[in-house]
């Protein structure tokens, strides 16, 4: 069977690890007492951006804010669906500020950013396989392409 993807370029937002460090523990992965690579984590950062880009697609970077050493994962700082952005509600006290570098960059790039009332931490929140939006326990609604969806929606 042949496979029936096609290629699509895709624009990427991404964030600077010049700031990333382990400087509390919000999970079970997380070591403050291990020093982190930092100038492996840029290696790495840079081999990724090259090669999205080596594949045609676009990335974008926000400013790293040196107080804000999560910022480094991106993907928690929104949910962006068809063109509208959905920003992140984070549950650990030390994440909450990095949803403003994030949603002053949705704002510049002229998206309007819809705010959770409830706990929602970007794609780390959200799964959209297909047609269907899978929500993940203890978080906010995401829109859905219907009235219905919308309506119900932890975003005001």
């Amino acid at each position: 069977m042949l496979d029936s993807r096609v290629a699509s370029r895709r624009r990427y937002l991404v964030c600077d690890p010049r700031h990333f460090a382990v400087r509390y523990a919000i999970n079970p992965w997380m070591r403050p007492d291990r020093p982190v690579d930092v100038l492996l984590a840029q290696r790495q950062w840079r081999t990724l951006v090259d090669t999205y880009r080596a594949h045609g697609h676009t990335v974008e970077s926000v400013t790293p804010e040196p107080a804000l050493p999560d910022m480094v994962f991106a993907a928690n700082a929104a949910v962006v669906v068809e063109g509208r952005v959905f920003g992140s509600l984070f549950l650990a006290p030390e994440r909450r500020p990095e949803s403003v570098p994030y949603e002053a960059w949705f704002k510049a790039e002229g998206y309007e950013v819809q705010h959770p009332e409830s706990v929602c931490e970007g794609e780390g929140t959200w799964c959209r396989p297909g047609a269907g939006s899978w929500q993940a326990p203890g978080s906010a609604p995401l829109p859905g392409r219907t009235a219905r969806r919308r309506s119900t929606s932890g975003c005001r």
